[in-house]
């Protein structure tokens, strides 16, 4: 008697038990079956119960005397006067049958692997993204929104820190990173910046992974995912350009998916992954926050315009990737995002910043990286620049980065003849600015990322067949290839926590201030107790940094832009 949800025999055979049996044994009986031929068979109980006893009649038989020999019952169900069993247990009972390799199995495989890689850049992301604050300057924003949380929340119009620019105009398009920094400073002591730094680089590399072709693999995507990650380390710092880095790769996927959603066509031709249509009109607010949040919002228009410019010089061409209307609806809300990055309280300046940056700002760092060591680090050099190539341990993301830019220029070779100029004009774009200043080459990576990513995916789904097989040779690079992976990226996870990939002087993983600073900042704060007045005079923008932590009046700090023009 089949049991339900089982499979009928072919033949009538029935069941019977080798008494005496108590209920509990019945009931144990019942909750593991007896298995013959493949066939679960149910208990059929014969007779009833004698009166006051609850033993029940009967013997075990089979269906047929070729049935594979059954398991011996547990000793606890037996009777006592019940002979010994004598048929040995096959090796294989209770296993799971056996089921044959194919590429089906094999696809499945694929697809959970990359999905696990993708998360696994995630994690890594989280965990490289976490580290201490060893930046001064890091103090300089928190320390503002200090004061702005103090004063009304509006930015002065005027320095309020140093002894020498009261009367100089201060334009911090930070404003708003500031206070928040601030808040997320004021738990534990940095400790809650730090966790927050995670999350927005998590985040980034979140919205990298989703940038990506469906029904393609993103083995490969991931790869990069994980160069640009190392790349970019250096800004992981608790300031506002990890804020820019989240901004460019929340841009690059939501073009992307609105372009995979107004896609028509050709699966070939699908930009991104979207479960839903995207509406590039996200944008624009996007931008009107990221204006307030740091001073290279810029960035972010940079890429639309050159994508856009891009797309102009392919129609032309006759190599458009968009029609006539999504054109003008692109030009339309590329236009909205830049009437929305005026939206604060310095307005145009915002536009203007790039001027300041690499006209005013860094050239006046280059000027101390010239006289002193150790602020190679803050990025004003030139990529190509000897004095970033022999910094030890330093090299690391100008290495990872290089990389990621490399393979991007590989992927738009191999996919010219189907690749968007846009995607070109933008990797140029942002690999001149990395040119100019390193501190970039975190944004090109990003760039650098999505581009090379999409590219690659592209000219494998046109090259290659997207289906899977259980040769030898393939099964070896699908699945070892991803193992081989996996382990990179854990033995990265490992050397960032035990300071091998940074370097034991370098920006450790960690929460809150480093040792370094906290002892710096004790120092300074001993020193200035017994000072003539609160106005001291230092020679480097690090020392002025940390005198304005401990409310001194520093003779200049970090802030450079501040200090420019000339004497009276």
């Amino acid at each position: 008697n089949a049991g339900p949800g089982q499979v009928p025999h072919s033949k009538p055979f029935e069941v019977k038990l080798l008494g005496p049996f108590d209920r509990p044994s019945m009931a144990a009986l019942r909750e593991n079956p007896v298995k013959a031929s493949n066939i679960t068979a149910g208990i059929h109980v014969y007779g009833e119960p004698h009166f006051g006893m609850p033993f029940f009649p009967g013997k075990i038989v089979s269906d047929s005397e070729n049935a594979p020999a059954l398991p011996p019952a547990p000793e606890a169900l037996l009777p006592p006067n019940a002979p010994a069993a004598t048929a040995a247990v096959p090796p294989t009972e209770g296993l799971p049958d056996w089921e044959p390799l194919t590429p089906e199995l094999v696809e499945d495989e694929a697809i959970r692997g990359d999905f696990m890689l993708r998360w696994a850049v995630v994690l890594l992301a989280l965990l490289i993204g976490c580290r201490q604050i060893v930046e001064t300057t890091t103090l300089v924003h928190v320390k503002t929104g200090r004061y702005l949380a103090a004063h009304g929340f509006w930015p002065p119009s005027k320095d309020v820190f140093s002894s020498t620019a009261s009367e100089h105009r201060w334009i911090n398009l930070s404003w708003l990173w500031d206070l928040i920094a601030s808040g997320f400073f004021a738990i534990g002591q940095g400790v809650g910046l730090s966790l927050a730094t995670a999350l927005f680089v998590a985040m980034t590399w979140w919205l990298l992974g989703k940038t990506s072709r469906a029904n393609v693999s993103n083995w490969w995507g991931s790869i990069l995912g994980v160069l640009s990650l190392l790349a970019s380390h250096p800004r992981f710092s608790g300031q506002p350009e990890t804020v820019t880095l989240l901004g460019l790769a929340a841009t690059l996927w939501c073009f992307h998916a609105w372009r995979s959603s107004q896609e028509t066509t050709s699966s070939s031709s699908v930009i991104a992954e979207a479960s839903r249509p995207v509406s590039l009109w996200w944008l624009v607010p996007g931008f009107a926050l990221w204006s307030n949040l740091d001073p290279r919002m810029f960035l972010g228009l940079l890429l639309l315009l050159l994508w856009g410019l891009g797309e102009l010089l392919g129609s032309t061409l006759g190599r458009s990737g968009m029609s006539d209307a999504q054109r003008k609806h692109y030009w339309k809300v590329l236009r909205m995002c830049v009437m929305a990055s005026v939206l604060n309280p310095f307005g145009g300046h915002s536009l203007s910043s790039p001027m300041e940056l690499y006209g005013t700002e860094y050239p006046a760092w280059r000027g101390y990286v010239a006289t002193a060591s150790g602020w190679e680090s803050t990025g004003v050099l030139s990529l190509w620049n000897a004095s970033l190539w022999n910094s030890g341990l330093g090299r690391l993301p100008l290495i990872a980065g290089l990389l990621v830019l490399f393979s991007a220029l590989v992927s738009l070779a191999l996919n010219a003849r189907r690749s968007n100029l846009g995607d070109w004009l933008a990797l140029a774009g942002f690999v001149g600015l990395a040119s100019i200043a390193s501190h970039e080459l975190a944004a090109a990576s990003i760039v650098a990322c999505v581009v090379g990513t999409l590219n690659a995916q592209q000219w494998y789904q046109a090259k290659f067949r997207q289906t899977y097989s259980i040769e030898r040779g393939e099964l070896l690079f699908t699945r070892g290839g991803r193992a081989v992976t996996v382990l990179a990226f854990f033995a990265l996870a490992v050397m960032s926590v035990n300071q091998m990939l940074f370097g034991a002087d370098g920006k450790r993983v960690g929460l809150g201030l480093s040792n370094r600073l906290q002892a710096l900042i004790t120092a300074y704060r001993s020193a200035s107790e017994n000072s003539f007045d609160d106005r001291p005079f230092n020679f480097v923008p690090q020392q002025g940094d940390v005198l304005l932590w401990v409310d001194q009046k520093p003779f200049m700090d970090s802030r450079l832009a501040v200090f420019t023009g000339r004497g009276k």
